[in-house]
């Protein structure tokens, strides 16, 4: 009788330890390729960094293991790569599929890190997003992909070509790090990208704008030329959004050239407007315009040549970018008055411009992994604007108003970025200076001259405390305006904090 209790003790003992313990899978796949990673080292740490078990990934990139452990670190390593640590808590101990873990060059580091969900892996003031294979197979262009990556808070419209973030002013736009525009953005290849970094919050080096980052991250470039083109078109209403792209790469460089045009021509537009002034006395006047179907487009050329130069610990990238556009618009309407028709007025506009900008940016990878970046940019403006406005009753012509702006703009920004990434803290620093010259001709004799200089020093600190996260950093603005004789000057202080609390289940 005893023995038959201590069999059946036994076996209950042995259902607990079997139910206790998780089954973790998920596949290790290299970040810059998107191949698996055969043979990559997994260790199974507790949360004070002591070592449990160990085991390999297999021949297609694949890991299965039981852990019994409710939370415990996952450490990732392979030859070449960055380590990556997954922060795993699963107090039920459910069988656990991670999904795809990428590791990335050694030349990005990477930190401690917690994967938030599938491709994608959450750092202090960003995410790392890794865009699947279906998903880079499926998109047509680099707007389509970040669309499909279903970004927190990112608003992305391929059609409109234009992308948001929800609670701020803005988005800055960067290539491997490097500032770059929506254009620039738009001409990648899907198959280029091997991950996104995402900042929806400003730190201090964009606080001063408001604006969330968007920084694009390449795969290493290979050896040999490739040319690719797309677009979009909707014939029977006169829309078109096409790109080519060209790329050659020798050694450590690459050249590129990138063309970029968007087309609208609309010949049934109408815009309709109800106008109502109120005057001292009380009374009111109230004007309906109708509006008539008249032509209304535009046409956008992006061209851009580049040059990039990088290896370990340098890179150089020099571009030279060309914006050319030109749109009109005629808008005809007929005005009533208490249901009277009193008149019409007709507007028709036109604008053309050329910006040509020339951006240097040189940055350098230091020991203690910390670095330095230096970014240069010139860029000329010039514009012409053309505005008729006639008002028309019986035939007759009662006003007419035609104005012409003949505008040119030169300026030249620079900005010394200095980061450096701790075990515990992060550190970066930069100043940031930008002078402009704008001269604006109104009709044919009334000139008007700006200048206009600020300069941004910032500073700013990212770590945690136990299960606090903090981000604290402050900035200086300085900005003076000089138009004729008088001047203006502005200081203002950029201070932030931010604090999350993390807690554990």
């Amino acid at each position: 009788m005893k023995t038959r209790i201590l069999l059946i003790f036994a076996s209950f003992l042995f259902k607990i330890t079997v139910l206790s313990a998780q089954e973790i899978k998920g596949r290790v796949y290299a970040a810059d390729e998107n191949r698996p990673l055969v043979g990559a080292t997994m260790r199974v740490l507790t949360e004070d960094s002591v070592y449990v078990t160990g085991f390999t990934t297999d021949q297609k990139g694949r890991f299965r293991s039981d852990v019994k452990l409710d939370n415990f670190r996952l450490e990732i390593s392979y030859v070449g790569y960055e380590k990556n640590v997954v922060l795993v808590q699963n107090r039920d101990r459910r069988n656990l599929d991670l999904g795809v873990i990428s590791l990335v060059l050694d030349s990005i580091s990477l930190g401690s890190v917690e994967v938030v969900a599938q491709g994608m892996v959450h750092k202090t003031g960003k995410i790392m997003a890794y865009p699947s294979t279906k998903q880079v197979e499926a998109a047509t262009s680099s707007l389509g992909l970040l669309k499909s990556m279903m970004l927190p808070q990112l608003y992305v419209d391929p059609v409109q070509e234009s992308i948001s973030i929800s609670g701020v002013s803005g988005v800055i736009y960067r290539i491997n790090g490097v500032n770059a525009s929506l254009q620039e953005v738009k001409a990648l290849n899907p198959q280029q990208i091997a991950r996104v970094d995402y900042s929806q919050l400003p730190s201090m080096r964009e606080l001063d704008s408001n604006s969330g980052v968007l920084d694009f991250i390449l795969k290493e470039p290979r050896v040999g030329t490739s040319l690719s083109f797309g677009g979009t078109s909707a014939f029977t209403t006169g829309f078109v959004n096409g790109n080519l792209n060209f790329r050659t790469n020798y050694k450590k460089s690459q050249f590129s050239i990138d063309y970029n045009v968007n087309y609208r021509d609309y010949s049934e537009r109408r815009t309709d407007e109800l106008e109502t002034y109120s005057y001292p006395d009380g009374s009111v006047l109230t004007r309906d315009k109708r509006g008539e179907f008249a032509p209304f487009g535009y046409t956008d050329h992006n061209i851009a040549v580049g040059y990039l130069f990088k290896n370990d610990k340098d890179m150089v990238n020099i571009r030279f970018n060309n914006q050319i556009g030109s749109n009109y618009n005629k808008n005809r309407q007929q005005i009533f008055q208490e249901q009277q028709f009193i008149g019409q007025r007709d507007i028709h506009s036109s604008f053309s411009s050329y910006i040509p900008s020339l951006d240097f940016t040189y940055s350098r990878k230091m020991k203690n992994n910390q670095g330095v970046e230096v970014n240069l940019v010139g860029t000329l403006a010039n514009t012409d604007y053309e505005r008729m406005l006639t008002d028309h009753l019986g035939g007759q012509t009662l006003s007419e108003v035609n104005s012409t702006t003949d505008g040119n703009q030169k300026s030249l920004i620079g900005e010394v970025y200095y980061w450096r990434e701790g075990e515990k803290v992060n550190i970066s620093a930069g100043l940031r200076s930008t002078y402009q010259y704008a001269s604006n001709l109104y009709g044919v004799n009334e000139e008007v001259n700006l200048k206009n200089y600020n300069a941004y020093p910032y500073v700013q600190l990212q770590g945690s405390l136990g299960k606090v996260s903090y981000t604290v950093g402050t900035g200086l603005r300085f900005q003076q305006q000089k138009q004729g004789n008088e001047s203006v000057t502005y200081w203002r202080n950029t201070s932030s904090l931010s604090l999350s609390y993390k807690q554990k289940y």
